[in-house]
């Protein structure tokens, strides 16, 4: 592949044509918590589905029954497509398909390996299958590439700048020991990204090596919001500093012009099974019309509401209580992936 072959990821506000979710169905992820979070997921299919399509794969016949008497209630049932797909997890963020536009403007499924962030949670065989499903349910032509790689870990702005970290791109539980020049150059090379962004490590709890998800994200392709830490005793505080000065000292940033925004943590949310819970407020996910917003019960809720109503003036952000989707170690980010409408 040469540059004159790259795909154009979208930025996550390009028109929808729909949002995929895999059902949450794993003891070992939510131990205590799997119904609370199936209940979540439901919530985020009855607003989502008001303004785009929602595809839904679930693990089993029985699943798919219950749900289809479930979501006919539902005012925009129409909009709900479920599918008898098997995974091992929900996480469709990183075991999905990433699709994306060729130069004729064809969308095309690029179906990356998935390892479970570095081998952690086997088995992973079937979550490794449903990229290719995914491409069947949209008739999709497939590219494959024998490279592991989570779209948890990227954020495109659509104007050629990717957003990522060293702790996740360059672990050598990924693709081996790999230089950021390398990296770099691989996924130039791919996607229609002329120069990324580096960030460092990820916030405390966070299983995925440091995800971009948890950290910052593009919300326009001029305006990069990211977590800082107010308390300097907390754990958080270094990691999320070192980021934030990384960011407003970068000549790339700066050369684009791009507006940093920062955002409060929530306050710590501890498990005493798991510890440190992974609660980011950068979570949140740009559907049609609308932006999910992670809520976890505590003041900077309300304040990062404020300071991305400043910002984001296109579309509704509705205000969406995660505390059950933390408990399995990520977010309602993670359990989404969009499928960009064609044009």
């Amino acid at each position: 592949m040469n540059y004159s072959d790259r795909y154009f990821f979208p930025p996550e506000w390009h028109d929808h044509e729909a949002t995929w979710f895999t059902w949450p169905h794993n003891r070992n992820t939510w131990p205590t918590h799997l119904k609370d979070v199936q209940e979540a997921l439901i919530r985020t299919i009855s607003y989502i589905s008001e303004v785009e399509n929602v595809h839904l794969a679930v693990n089993d016949k029985e699943t798919l029954r219950l749900l289809t008497n479930r979501f006919s209630n539902f005012s925009n049932h129409e909009k709900i497509f479920i599918h008898h797909i098997e995974s091992n997890d929900a996480w469709a963020r990183d075991h999905g398909a990433l699709f994306v536009f060729d130069k004729s403007a064809k969308r095309i499924a690029l179906n990356f390996k998935y390892n479970a962030w570095g081998g952690k949670y086997p088995p992973f065989n079937k979550d490794n299958e449903i990229a290719l499903r995914m491409a069947e349910v949209f008739n999709a032509e497939v590219v494959h590439f024998d490279y592991v790689l989570e779209g948890g870990a990227l954020d495109f702005n659509g104007s050629g700048l990717l957003l990522s970290t060293t702790e996740c791109l360059l672990n050598s539980n990924r693709n081996g020991t790999s230089s950021k020049e390398s990296v770099q150059k691989y996924l130039t090379e791919i996607f229609e990204v002329d120069e990324l962004i580096w960030l460092e490590n990820g916030i405390e709890g966070d299983d995925t090596d440091g995800h971009i998800d948890e950290i910052a994200r593009f919300i326009s392709d001029e305006k990069i919001i990211i977590m800082k830490e107010d308390h300097s005793d907390h754990a958080n505080f270094k990691n999320l500093m070192n980021n934030y000065q990384n960011l407003i000292e970068s000549d790339l940033a700066k050369k684009r012009n791009i507006e940093i925004i920062p955002l409060r943590m929530p306050q710590t949310i501890y498990d005493p099974n798991v510890g440190v819970l992974p609660a980011s407020y950068a979570n949140f996910y740009f559907a049609n019309e609308i932006l999910l917003f992670p809520q976890f019960g505590c003041k900077a809720d309300s304040y990062n509401i404020g300071i991305l109503r400043e910002h984001i003036q296109d579309r509704d952000i509705i205000p969406f209580s995660s505390n059950a989707l933390v408990q399995g170690l990520g977010g309602l980010h993670c359990l989404t992936q969009q499928i960009p409408k064609s044009h």
